[in-house]
Protein backbone atom coordinates (compact mmCIF):
# COMPACT_ATOMS: atom_id res chain seq x y z
CA UNK A 1 0.00 0.00 0.00
CA UNK A 2 2.90 2.35 0.72
CA UNK A 3 4.06 2.22 -2.89
CA UNK A 4 0.59 3.04 -4.18
CA UNK A 5 0.13 5.98 -1.82
CA UNK A 6 3.64 7.22 -2.55
CA UNK A 7 3.13 7.01 -6.33
CA UNK A 8 -0.22 8.81 -6.19
CA UNK A 9 0.91 11.52 -3.78
CA UNK A 10 4.45 12.03 -5.04
CA UNK A 11 5.65 11.79 -1.44
CA UNK A 12 8.17 9.17 -0.33
CA UNK A 13 6.79 7.19 2.63
CA UNK A 14 9.29 6.01 5.20
CA UNK A 15 8.81 2.51 6.56
CA UNK A 16 9.61 2.54 10.28
CA UNK A 17 9.90 -1.23 10.51
CA UNK A 18 12.37 -1.39 7.61
CA UNK A 19 14.43 1.48 9.05
CA UNK A 20 14.72 -0.29 12.41
CA UNK A 21 15.55 -3.63 10.78
CA UNK A 22 18.30 -2.05 8.68
CA UNK A 23 19.76 -0.32 11.74
CA UNK A 24 19.83 -3.63 13.65
CA UNK A 25 21.46 -5.42 10.70
CA UNK A 26 24.11 -2.67 10.41
CA UNK A 27 24.90 -3.09 14.12
CA UNK A 28 25.59 -6.80 13.72
CA UNK A 29 23.06 -7.83 16.37
CA UNK A 30 21.50 -11.19 15.54
CA UNK A 31 19.15 -11.76 18.51
CA UNK A 32 16.98 -8.94 19.87
CA UNK A 33 14.18 -8.42 22.32
CA UNK A 34 11.14 -6.44 21.19
CA UNK A 35 9.17 -4.23 23.56
CA UNK A 36 5.97 -2.96 21.98
CA UNK A 37 2.26 -2.61 22.66
CA UNK A 38 -0.31 -5.37 22.31
CA UNK A 39 -1.66 -4.21 18.93
CA UNK A 40 1.77 -4.13 17.32
CA UNK A 41 2.68 -7.33 19.11
CA UNK A 42 -0.45 -9.14 17.88
CA UNK A 43 -0.07 -7.98 14.26
CA UNK A 44 3.32 -9.69 14.08
CA UNK A 45 4.49 -7.18 11.46
CA UNK A 46 7.46 -5.86 13.44
CA UNK A 47 8.68 -9.37 14.27
CA UNK A 48 8.17 -10.59 10.69
CA UNK A 49 10.07 -7.64 9.23
CA UNK A 50 13.02 -8.24 11.54
CA UNK A 51 13.02 -11.97 10.77
CA UNK A 52 13.01 -11.21 7.03
CA UNK A 53 16.34 -9.46 7.67
CA UNK A 54 17.77 -12.51 9.45
CA UNK A 55 17.25 -11.17 12.97
CA UNK A 56 16.00 -13.54 15.65
CA UNK A 57 13.30 -11.85 17.73
CA UNK A 58 12.59 -12.71 21.36
CA UNK A 59 9.28 -11.50 22.72
CA UNK A 60 8.56 -10.88 26.39
CA UNK A 61 6.58 -13.53 28.23
CA UNK A 62 2.81 -12.94 28.45
CA UNK A 63 3.11 -11.76 32.05
CA UNK A 64 5.85 -9.33 31.00
CA UNK A 65 3.74 -8.08 28.09
CA UNK A 66 0.96 -7.28 30.57
CA UNK A 67 3.51 -5.32 32.61
CA UNK A 68 4.55 -3.40 29.47
CA UNK A 69 0.93 -2.48 28.80
CA UNK A 70 0.55 -1.28 32.40
CA UNK A 71 3.66 0.88 31.95
CA UNK A 72 2.20 2.34 28.74
CA UNK A 73 -1.08 3.11 30.50
CA UNK A 74 0.77 4.71 33.43
CA UNK A 75 2.90 6.90 31.16
CA UNK A 76 -0.18 8.00 29.20
CA UNK A 77 -1.85 8.95 32.49
CA UNK A 78 1.13 11.11 33.45
CA UNK A 79 2.88 8.81 35.92
CA UNK A 80 6.58 9.67 36.13
CA UNK A 81 8.91 6.94 34.86
CA UNK A 82 10.81 7.20 38.15
CA UNK A 83 7.66 6.19 40.05
CA UNK A 84 7.65 2.61 38.78
CA UNK A 85 7.57 2.30 34.99
CA UNK A 86 11.36 2.61 34.63
CA UNK A 87 12.03 -0.14 37.18
CA UNK A 88 9.46 -2.42 35.55
CA UNK A 89 10.97 -2.06 32.09
CA UNK A 90 14.53 -2.48 33.36
CA UNK A 91 13.40 -5.71 35.03
CA UNK A 92 11.93 -6.99 31.74
CA UNK A 93 15.04 -6.00 29.78
CA UNK A 94 17.23 -7.72 32.38
CA UNK A 95 15.21 -10.92 31.94
CA UNK A 96 15.51 -10.73 28.16
CA UNK A 97 19.29 -10.42 28.51
CA UNK A 98 19.84 -13.03 31.24
CA UNK A 99 17.12 -15.55 30.45
CA UNK A 100 16.92 -15.23 26.68
CA UNK A 101 20.43 -14.12 25.73
CA UNK A 102 19.50 -11.05 23.69
CA UNK A 103 22.23 -8.50 23.00
CA UNK A 104 19.84 -5.72 22.02
CA UNK A 105 16.32 -4.51 22.69
CA UNK A 106 14.06 -2.64 20.31
CA UNK A 107 11.90 0.02 21.92
CA UNK A 108 8.85 -0.31 19.74
CA UNK A 109 6.59 2.41 21.14
CA UNK A 110 6.82 5.97 22.42
CA UNK A 111 5.89 5.23 26.01
CA UNK A 112 8.47 2.44 26.39
CA UNK A 113 11.14 4.73 25.02
CA UNK A 114 10.03 7.58 27.26
CA UNK A 115 9.93 5.41 30.39
CA UNK A 116 13.35 3.86 29.83
CA UNK A 117 14.97 7.27 29.37
CA UNK A 118 18.49 7.25 30.78
CA UNK A 119 18.44 3.53 31.54
CA UNK A 120 19.45 3.02 27.92
CA UNK A 121 23.09 3.71 28.81
CA UNK A 122 23.71 0.19 30.16
CA UNK A 123 26.93 -1.06 28.56
CA UNK A 124 25.75 -4.70 28.41
CA UNK A 125 22.79 -4.00 26.10
CA UNK A 126 22.18 -2.09 22.91
CA UNK A 127 18.90 -0.23 22.55
CA UNK A 128 17.20 0.60 19.26
CA UNK A 129 14.63 3.34 19.82
CA UNK A 130 12.32 3.07 16.80
CA UNK A 131 11.11 6.67 16.99
CA UNK A 132 14.65 8.04 17.31
CA UNK A 133 15.66 5.99 14.29
CA UNK A 134 12.74 7.46 12.33
CA UNK A 135 13.56 11.00 13.49
CA UNK A 136 17.22 10.56 12.51
CA UNK A 137 16.17 9.41 9.03
CA UNK A 138 13.81 12.37 8.58
CA UNK A 139 16.52 14.83 9.66
CA UNK A 140 19.07 13.16 7.41
CA UNK A 141 16.74 13.35 4.42
CA UNK A 142 15.93 16.99 5.20
CA UNK A 143 19.63 17.89 5.27
CA UNK A 144 20.26 15.91 2.08
CA UNK A 145 17.42 17.81 0.37
CA UNK A 146 18.81 21.14 1.55
CA UNK A 147 22.23 20.25 0.16
CA UNK A 148 20.70 19.31 -3.20
CA UNK A 149 18.81 22.62 -3.30
CA UNK A 150 21.99 24.57 -2.48
CA UNK A 151 23.95 22.75 -5.17
CA UNK A 152 21.30 23.39 -7.81
CA UNK A 153 20.90 27.10 -7.07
Amino acid sequence: WKDIVSARSGVHILDLLQLVAKKVVMSGCKRVGLLDVDGTHASGRFKACLEEHGIEVVLPWKSEQKMIMNVVADIKMGVSAADGPLETLVEIVTQLVKRDGVSAVILGCTEVSSALGTATNRPDITYFDSLSILADEIISRFHDTKEVRKASS
